[in-house]
């Protein structure tokens, strides 16, 4: 508490106790670690915990409160977690590497006439597969997501310094398998928190930190080096997917879904690019490019029309020309 709140709090009466006059309640102090805290009542917020203070403590007794770590509920997290992530894997991979039927062009109303509510389900269904197969975009956000996942995380304060001092590895190559699927050692994962769970959340959670030697790097280079617990990088990394997919294609009527997942996701799209993404933009330039040929075509046409017009009228002179040539000629016979 600020002083002045301090001196507020021990202003309040806050219980008569039966007496004729109200008696001065006094604030609940209690020193912790050498700091003194204070309460309105009782109960006593520190670090996460909840105390509640019983007694007056006499002179200068001291008493010792054990914190034990929630080991299990730790490991049910990061559990969480790597079912996630490998369920995401799964979808992307699968995404990715779907089938494509080239045939199946998408279908125009004058076909859609033609067919059967069922046959146009399956042709569509047969032309939407594989839209995704080898999207440069998704392949590259998992690449890189991979690739830092299991990178050493440098400054930060803990003894682990990456995943798999944890016990958090990649499943073994099967064939058929996802590549890169995250496995637990329990055992390891265990003795890890309980050896150190501090050093864990921060290797796992730490959010982004620049030290020194990264303010010197960016002031030679424009570009400062940061670091970030595994989990927040695969975060950061999703969010930079999404941002690159955006650019692409456009938040189309998921904007408020990419603004509850981080609030400035659009404001680069919105202002660098006008809202036009680059599918937008190719559209729009092959749109232009047939109003361009079309032109052009409408150009020649009346070209071949003044060439053929002419044409017609040099071949009604010949053919009168003709016709009186031989009208001379049975003349003279």
């Amino acid at each position: 508490k600020e002083d002045e709140d301090i001196t507020d709090l021990k202003k309040i009466d806050d219980f008569t106790n039966g007496a004729t006059k109200p008696i001065p309640g006094q604030v609940a102090k209690a020193t912790i670690n050498g700091v003194d805290i204070y309460s309105k009542n009782n109960n006593i917020e520190f670090n996460g915990l909840n105390l509640e203070l019983k007694q007056v403590s006499e002179g200068d007794a001291v008493t010792t409160i054990t914190v034990q770590t929630n080991t299990e509920g730790i490991i049910e997290k990061i559990q969480g977690l790597v079912k996630e992530y490998n369920e995401l894997l799964d979808q992307i991979s699968s995404a990715t590497s779907e089938k494509r039927y080239p045939s199946f062009h998408p279908l125009s109303q004058e076909e859609k006439g033609a067919m059967t509510d069922k046959d146009i389900e399956l042709w569509e269904e047969k032309a939407r597969s594989g839209m995704l197969n080898r999207d440069e975009t998704l392949n590259r956000t998992m690449q890189n997501i991979r690739t830092n996942m299991f990178k050493n995380v440098e400054g930060i304060d803990g003894k682990f310094k990456n995943i798999t001092a944890i016990g958090i590895s990649t499943e073994k190559y099967s064939q058929g398998a996802v590549g890169g699927r995250l496995e637990i050692n329990e055992d390891k994962l265990r003795a890890a928190i309980m050896d150190d769970a501090d050093a864990v959340m921060e290797l796992l959670f730490a959010e982004e930190k620049k030290d020194v030697d990264s303010k010197e790097n960016s002031s030679k280079s424009g570009i400062g080096s940061t670091n970030k617990g595994i989990f927040t990088g695969v975060y950061d990394g999703l969010i930079d997917g999404m941002q690159s997919i955006v650019e692409r294609s456009g938040p189309g009527e998921d904007r408020d879904l990419l603004r509850s997942v981080r609030s400035n996701i659009l404001i680069d799209f919105v202002t660098k690019r006008g809202s036009i993404s680059d599918l937008d933009k190719s559209v729009s330039d092959i749109d232009k490019r047939i109003a361009d040929l079309e032109r052009a075509l409408a150009r020649k046409e009346e070209s071949y029309y003044q060439q053929f017009t002419q044409m017609e009228k040099y071949m009604y002179k010949m053919n009168n020309q003709s016709d009186w040539l031989g009208q001379q000629m049975m003349m003279q016979y």
